[in-house]
């Protein structure tokens, strides 16, 4: 039958390891002319032109590649792609069977790699299309494949992808897949410091590598680029950056609420299950430290209390100096 003859004969076409590889390039790469898919496969022009003209007559033939006719470039066919999905879904397969290319994930686990798992955090994290999406995910497993690298980790993976964005011109999507967090020597300095400096504190350590991640993510996300790069030239200063995104520097009260007993002076009634203004002054300042305490989490600088003598005055009536 006719399809039959078809289907040998494209597979006919994809038997031998560089017509696989032109197949690969162009979906990796986009259009391509002939001169520049034999140096992408690192073929001399003048040596291996004519045998790798064979291979291109070959591929288009069975209609997986054609050549664009203005700009002479070759593009991969509706069908050319689907094959080219096809073999990067065998290799996928054929990778996990033999347990090549283990990745410590951020999950603390160790998966087999997976090129879909690229492509969806692309999607997700930097809103790419998923066609291009699929285009950098390729082009970082080929590389990742040439490198034999034998300690594969997710950030590893990620670093290979920010570099391909910025090789295409992609810095904003790059921009976007930063990963916060210290390196391993900034952090291993972080324990050590703690002790030298009189602060061997578990807590203040891990505050520490705590507070340069939500620094770096205001910098990276929360404020202008251009307000970001003044603070870090000193040309401004942006007070508590560690708690930008979580904290405001100061909170004013307004304790009229609390004392007229409008409001639970914990925010909870835990504590004072019934809101009721106090009777004496030790009464009131007992609902003003509650309502300190409860709120000392939620600022990073100060808590001020404007008029506080001003409405604690009614409560020193009868009191002696």
């Amino acid at each position: 039958m006719k399809f039959e003859g078809s289907l040998e004969f494209i597979l006919s076409s994809i038997s031998n390891e560089i017509r696989v590889e032109v197949l690969k390039l162009i979906s990796r790469e986009g259009p391509l002319s002939f001169t520049e898919i034999m140096e992408r496969l690192q073929m001399d022009p003048k040596v291996h032109a004519g045998k790798f003209g064979y291979h291109l007559r070959m591929l288009i033939e069975a209609d997986l590649i054609k050549a664009d006719e203005t700009s002479g470039k070759y593009y991969l066919t509706p069908l050319g792609q689907e094959v080219s999905n096809l073999i990067y879904g065998i290799e996928d397969v054929m990778r996990r069977k033999k347990n090549e290319m283990l990745v410590r994930t951020s999950r603390l686990t160790i998966e087999p790699f997976d090129r879909k798992k690229i492509v969806e955090a692309l999607i997700r994290e930097a809103n790419m299309p998923r066609r291009l999406a699929d285009i950098i995910s390729k082009e970082a497993e080929e590389r990742l494949k040439k490198s034999q690298i034998h300690y594969l980790t997710a950030a590893l993976i990620r670093e290979f992808v920010n570099a391909i964005l910025l090789e295409r011109g992609l810095e904003e999507y790059r921009h976007v897949l930063t990963r916060l967090g210290q390196p391993v020597y900034d952090v291993t300095q972080t324990i050590k410091n703690a002790a030298l400096h009189g602060n061997p504190s578990p807590e203040i350590v891990h505050s520490t590598a705590g507070d340069a991640v939500f620094e770096e993510y205001m910098l990276l996300k929360v404020i202008p680029r251009t307000i970001a790069d003044a603070h870090l030239c000193g040309a401004l200063h942006l007070n508590n950056a560690n708690y930008w995104v979580l904290r405001p520097a100061n909170i004013f009260h307004d304790i009229r609420p609390f004392i007229n007993g409008k409001i639970h002076p914990d925010g909870s009634g835990l504590i004072f299950p019934y809101p009721k203004p106090p009777f004496n002054l030790k009464g009131a300042l007992t609902i003003i430290s509650c309502l300190l305490k409860n709120t000392i989490s939620y600022v990073s600088t100060t808590q001020l209390i404007p008029l506080l003598n001003v409405f604690l005055a009614p409560f020193t009536k009868g009191l002696s100096r």
